[in-house]
Formats: structure tokens, sequence, C-alpha cells
């Protein structure tokens, strides 16, 4: 979807979109308001506007490569699930540039694939996990040097709130390892 607005875009979603090799929404003008209802489902990047934009997320958002959020106050609330790189068979880099506020109202963030080494990384977002917020990724739960899944916030962001984590052990099936050096799951200079 892609829409040119001075006053402002309105889109609410409750079917498909898919990006395909582009951005699934692409919205230029006065500030977007997007709404993707339970049962809907948003597949790739978002380049949004430099104005204050919404994203109310209650259904899934799976998100590949790098959504741009645009300059302004921008706001996703997720009730829903926000997937990255769940999808693409290989371990992959998700990116939100420009959003300054992830609230996880109760929702699922999830990396969550059968291997290890994605990563969501929020530049410069305050991530606020309320309710029920949820992260679930791969953890590889062997030895020293052992590797996850990284939600990473850079810049001035930070986590706020508490967040539940659910790892899944892509070793299950190996003897457990004691590791004092632990295994990074989270990411932030400013937690």
């Amino acid at each position: 979807i892609s829409s040119t607005s001075i006053s402002g875009t309105t889109i609410a979603n409750s079917g498909d979109i898919s990006g395909g090799a582009g951005m699934a929404i692409d919205v230029d003008g006065g500030a977007a308001s997007l709404t993707n209802a339970s049962g809907g489902t948003i597949y790739g990047a978002i380049d949004l506007t430099d104005n204050a934009d919404t994203f109310a997320n209650a259904g899934t958002f799976e998100a590949y490569g790098t959504s741009d959020f645009g300059l302004g106050a921008d706001l996703l609330t997720n009730t829903g699930v926000v997937g990255a790189e769940r999808n693409s068979g290989v371990a992959g880099t998700v990116t939100f540039n420009g959003l300054e506020t992830f609230n996880n109202a109760g929702g699922l963030v999830s990396m969550a694939d059968g291997q290890v080494g994605d990563r969501l990384v929020l530049a410069g977002t305050t991530f606020n996990g309320t309710g029920n917020s949820r992260l679930a990724l791969d953890v590889a739960l062997g030895g020293p040097g052992s590797t996850a899944d990284v939600l990473q916030i850079t810049g001035a962001g930070q986590f706020t709130g508490a967040t539940t984590i659910l790892p899944t052990d892509t070793l299950a099936a190996s003897p457990g390892v004691l590791n004092f050096g632990g295994i990074l799951v989270v990411d932030s200079s400013n937690a």
C-alpha cells in the first residue's frame, strides 16, 4: 500500500498485506495512523511519514529488513504479534529506525524460528513491556560461546516495564552444559 496525503493517512487492515521485495506500507505526507486488527497480517517493512505516526497492532506484523518510522514522536502499540525474520530460513536482522516508543502491551515479540542468530534492532527506541509482555527467541543452551537471537536497543533508547523471556533451546536433544558466561539475549547500554 502506498499513500501520499497532506492531511494524513489512515489504514485499517483485517486481511493480508505483503510487500514482496518492496515495502508492505509506504506513507508520505501528514501523519499516518495504522491499525492491524486481530486476524490481520502485514508481511514486510513499512515506511512512514516525518510526523507523529501511530501503529496499533492487534494482529501479526511479520517484519523483514528495515522499517523506517520517520521523524516525529512515533508510537507502535503491540497487543498481537511482532515477528522478526521468522520465515526466511536464514538468520537475519530486522531494524526499526525512527520509532520513539514501542509499547508491548500484552503482546508477543518473536524471533523464534528454530535457529539462532536473528536480531531485532530498535534504533533509539524506548521499549515498554506492560501486561503480559513476552519475548520469544531461540537460544543454543550450550557452553561458553553459545549464541541466541537478540533484541537490541541502540542509541538513547531503553527498556522499561517488565517482559517475560520465552527461550526455545535449539540444542534440546543434547545434554545441558554449565555456562558461567551466560548468553546475550537482550542488549542495551541504557537498560
